[in-house]
Order: C-alpha cells, then sequence, then structure tokens
C-alpha cells in the first residue's frame, strides 16, 4: 500500500487502440456479475468517436424522483441549450443493493461502453486512477472560477495519491451522536446533553439501562452483515478519538495495533458485555439500520445512537420514507466526543465525512465538454437544491453559508460546524480490504470470541497477509 503509480490515463482523442489489452480491473471488493453491461463492456473497439455519439453520463438511479436523477435531467438540459447539435446520453444504473460499483466497473473498461462524465462514490479515487478509469481535472479546475467557493476540505477529497484533483464533489455528509430526549427525560438525564468524553457515553447508557427497560441504550454497529455502517459509523468515530489514527498519509500506511485501536475495541467490549447495546439478532440483521432510523427511533426505543449521520433526517422529514414531524422536539444531535474530551489544541470533536464526485471518464474524447457538464451540475443553483433535497452538507461556501440551506433543517449548521474537524474516508485502493477486516475485530469483540487485544493483533496481522509488511504500522 499504495501498489506502484500507475500510468496516466490515455489523452484526450487517443483511446486504447482496437486489439490492445484492457486496463487491469481496480482493487476492490465488487460483486459478481452485471448482466448485460458486462457484456456491453467487453464488446470489441469503438464504433462512434466521442464526438459522434452523445455526451455519455453515468450515475447510480435510486428512483424517478430521486434529486440524482431529477438533476442530471436537468443538467442534460440545460447542457444541449447551451451547446447546439449536441445531445446527452444519461445511463441511470439502477442501484440495487449497492451494485452499483459493479456495473460502472464493466462500463469503464473499454471506450465503446464508458462514460464520458461518472458520479460516484469518492472512496473509489485511488482504485480508478490506478485502473485508468479517470482523467485529472486540475488543468480544467485552473480556468473555472466556481473552483475558489469549494471548502479546502472538500478539494482534497478527490485528490488521489498522485496529488491531482479527478472529481468535483457533489455534497458531503458528516457523523455524529443523536439521542432522544424523552430517553433521557425518563432516565433522570439532562435532554440538553453534551458529552465531554467516551466515559459520559457509557454513563448515560448505563443510566438508561436501569431505568428505561425495553430500550436500546445505546447503538453502534458492530458486525460484518452491516458492512461500511460498522467501520464508518462504528469503529472510525472511536479510533479518530484516540490518539491514533486509522490510516497515515504521510506514511502512505495503514495504523494496526495500536493503543487506539485497542482501547476502541474495549468500549465496544464494553457496550456489549454490559448489555448496552443492541441484541445479537438486531446487530446481526442486515435492515437494522433501516429499522433503527425508520421505527425504533421514533418510537422511543433507543437512547443513543452513535455514528448516526448528517443524512438521516432525510428519513423523517416531509416526503421522506418515513415522516415524522416530532423528530425536531424529540431528537437532539451533538457531536461525538474523543476518548479523552476537550485537550488543548484540541475541539475534542470526531467527525468522519464521504461524498460522491462527478468525474471525467478515463475513456473520454471531448474531455472539456465533460468538464462543461460538471460546472453545469455543480454550479450554485443546483448545489444548494441538491443540499437541501439530499440533507447533505454543502462542499461550496455560497451554498454553506445560504440562509435558505442553514434553514431547511434545524440540525444544518451543528453539522456544517463539524466540517471543521472532520476526517474523509480514505481513498486508497486497499480501503474495503481494511474496512473488511475492521468490521471482523467489531464482531469479534462483539460476540466475545475474541478480547480487544486479541482482535487488534488479529487485524494487524490480517492486514499484513493482504498488503504487505511494509503496508502496517503497529505502536506500543
Amino acid at each position: 500500500m499504495p501498489p506502484p503509480h500507475p500510468s496516466a490515463p490515455g489523452r484526450a482523442g487517443s483511446p486504447r487502440p482496437c486489439g490492445s489489452p484492457a486496463r487491469p480491473a481496480r482493487r476492490a471488493v465488487l460483486a459478481a456479475g452485471a448482466g448485460a453491461l458486462g457484456a456491453l463492456a467487453l464488446t470489441g473497439c469503438a464504433t462512434a468517436s466521442g464526438r459522434e455519439r452523445g455526451l455519455r453520463v453515468a450515475y447510480p438511479f435510486w428512483g424517478a424522483d430521486d434529486i440524482v436523477h431529477r438533476q442530471m435531467k436537468d443538467t442534460a438540459a440545460a447542457y444541449e441549450k447551451a451547446v447546439p447539435g449536441r445531445r446527452v446520453e444519461l445511463v441511470p444504473i439502477p442501484d440495487q443493493q449497492g451494485n452499483f460499483a459493479t456495473k460502472i466497473e464493466l462500463m469503464q473498461r473499454s471506450a465503446p461502453s464508458a462514460p464520458d462524465v461518472v458520479f460516484q462514490d469518492t472512496v473509489m479515487t485511488n482504485a480508478d486512477v490506478q485502473a485508468g478509469y479517470l482523467q485529472p481535472l486540475d488543468r480544467h479546475l485552473s480556468s473555472w472560477q466556481d473552483w475558489e467557493q469549494f471548502d479546502a476540505t472538500a478539494r482534497s477529497a478527490t485528490r488521489a495519491d498522485d496529488g491531482r484533483v479527478y472529481g468535483v464533489l457533489t455534497g458531503t455528509d458528516v457523523r455524529a451522536v443523536f439521542y432522544d430526549k424523552r430517553v433521557f427525560a425518563k432516565a433522570g438525564l439532562p435532554t440538553a446533553w453534551k458529552p465531554r468524553n467516551w466515559a459520559d457515553l457509557l454513563h448515560a447508557a448505563r443510566a438508561i439501562r436501569r431505568r428505561v427497560p425495553g430500550v436500546v441504550p445505546l447503538n453502534i454497529y458492530a458486525t460484518k452483515a452491516l458492512g461500511e455502517a460498522t467501520t464508518t459509523q462504528g469503529l472510525l468515530m472511536l479510533l479518530y478519538g484516540t490518539r491514533d489514527g486509522f490510516y497515515d498519509a504521510r506514511g502512505r500506511t495503514w495504523t494496526g495495533d495500536t493503543p487506539g485501536l485497542r482501547e476502541s475495541l474495549a468500549f465496544v467490549d464494553t457496550v456489549f458485555r454490559e448489555k448496552l447495546g443492541p441484541t445479537p439478532q438486531m446487530s446481526f440483521n442486515p435492515t437494522v439500520r433501516d429499522k433503527i432510523v425508520s421505527e425504533m427511533l421514533p418510537a422511543g426505543q433507543v437512547g443513543i445512537a452513535l455514528g448516526e449521520g448528517s443524512w438521516t433526517p432525510k428519513t423523517w422529514i416531509r416526503g421522506g420514507s418515513a415522516p415524522w414531524p416530532g423528530w425536531t422536539e424529540h431528537i437532539g444531535v451533538v457531536p461525538m466526543p474523543t476518548q479523552a474530551g476537550p485537550l488543548p489544541g484540541d475541539s475534542g470533536r470526531v467527525s468522519l465525512s464521504g461524498g460522491w464526485m462527478l468525474s471525467i471518464g478515463g475513456h473520454s474524447a471531448v474531455p472539456d465538454e465533460a468538464f462543461r457538464f460538471i460546472t453545469l451540475a455543480t454550479g450554485r443553483r443546483r448545489a444548494l437544491e441538491y443540499a437541501v433535497e439530499n440533507a447533505q452538507i454543502p462542499v461550496r461556501q455560497d451554498v454553506l453559508s445560504d440562509r435558505a440551506y442553514l434553514d431547511s433543517l434545524p440540525t444544518n449548521a451543528l453539522f456544517a460546524d463539524l466540517l471543521k474537524v472532520t476526517r474523509f474516508r480514505p481513498t486508497q485502493a486497499s480501503y474495503l480490504m481494511v474496512s473488511s477486516r475492521a468490521q471482523i475485530a467489531m464482531e469479534d469483540v462483539m460476540t466475545g470470541h475474541a478480547t480487544p487485544a486479541e482482535a487488534a493483533r488479529a487485524y494487524a496481522s490480517g492486514l499484513r497477509d493482504d498488503l504487505g509488511d511494509g503496508q502496517v504500522k503497529d505502536r506500543d
């Protein structure tokens, strides 16, 4: 980690020649099979150049009324009006069970099927760069005035290990701690709660367990069945609150067996050993996230929900999947505290962010036109609409300070403030392998199959098996 620096994508107008070997598939844990798309992606040479066909834009499809689909249609209409004679070919890819990554990779393998513009998770940035699926944007960004509006953290979120930028972030998210004021009142806890450290979290959870039966005192995701939620809403919210991190960008190494990892896993051990968390049956249910947000929180059945995100209220607002008008009265949101609380030079707050970006495909013969589409899609008006309707954190400063955004949800000001301390999920090609190891460690501790120290050693050993000794750094 990281693998050898790859060759840059082909220059505009020079797609991979007919008969030449395909670029390697990106290093990610991808589900098998994609039906007809697989056949499309593996066919022979292009029969038409990018200038002869429409500008192809691929994105995940989550429904006809989803904000992404509507904005892609709106942007396509604006582009076609601005560029007479150039049509846009929209390719909405159904994302059932998160299989967009599989399908878009198959499309990107060859010029005939590859998109000119792709909308995808930033976590795939380095893997896609290494596979030749993306073109750098630095040349385009240097002359785009709007780039100055983008938050510095957002700029860095789409930068690959080669130092170049490969996407424009459309929005981001943050994670925090949600708590139910009704449950807190019954437990004799302050409803204006401000936990300063992990001890405060456990103190509140123990009070809820004693005084409010039938309620999950503290929910934390901790099984492989819950995938990335276990990593990003569980372990990393703890680990980033210790002295030890997760990935060292300067040294390009992953942290292995460290005091911070052992202390994070010890917190998980305490939660489940003291029966402060969800039951094993709940923890192993892959749909429990939806159940907690849509049913249990509204019903007052969860005291503290660790690591829930800025997207969560989207479920409860009018038009959401489970409208709950009372959420603004009953749910409190506070930053996740660090293990020891505020220290000199440290705010004592933790958050983690991800996001989706618009990029130029590595096979595109019309990168200038592809970038023009991206600028239309990420302009101020559409960025504001996207942030408000999709419960996203804006990455443009002119949207972040807009009263229309700040007033759209009562939690938006707090979430926006967390951008000052948030960490972005690593974009290294090996991230998904590391995440899988993290989920195993969490589950082994949750079930009692390993002590925190044993799980930390096994995690580090597994990383060395996957990545090599030189890519993992322990600390006593």
